[in-house]
C-alpha cells in the first residue's frame, strides 16, 4: 500500500500579471539613485524616502491614491489567505483514505 502525501498549502506570491516583479523594481531604484555603492545607511536611507515620495507622486498623477490602494490591496491577499485556509480546511485528508 503506497500511501499518498498530504498537499502542501503554500501561499502563492500574490502578484498581477501588470505588475513589475520586485527584481524590476530594485534594478530600477539601483539605477535611479544618487549614492554611489558602498554609502552608508543613512544615504540609502534618504535614496529609500526620495524613492517611495517619487512612487506615490507617480500613483497620484496617475490618479491613484496610493494609501487606499495599499488598504485595498491588503484586503484582496487576507480575502486570497482566507480562502485558502478554508479551502485547506474542507478538502478531505488524503493520507487517512
Amino acid at each position: 500500500m503506497v500511501q499518498a502525501e498530504k498537499p502542501v498549502h503554500a501561499l502563492p506570491p500574490v502578484s498581477r500579471a501588470d505588475e513589475p516583479t520586485l527584481g524590476a523594481i530594485k534594478r530600477a531604484l539601483h539605477e535611479l539613485s544618487r549614492a554611489p555603492s558602498g554609502s552608508s545607511q543613512q544615504d540609502s536611507g534618504a535614496m529609500l524616502r526620495e524613492a517611495h515620495d517619487l512612487l506615490r507622486s507617480l500613483a497620484r498623477s496617475h490618479g491613484i491614491d496610493p494609501d487606499v490602494a495599499v488598504r485595498n490591496r491588503l484586503a484582496e491577499v487576507a480575502l486570497l489567505r482566507e480562502r485558502m485556509v478554508l479551502a485547506s480546511i474542507a478538502s478531505p485528508d488524503q493520507a487517512s483514505s
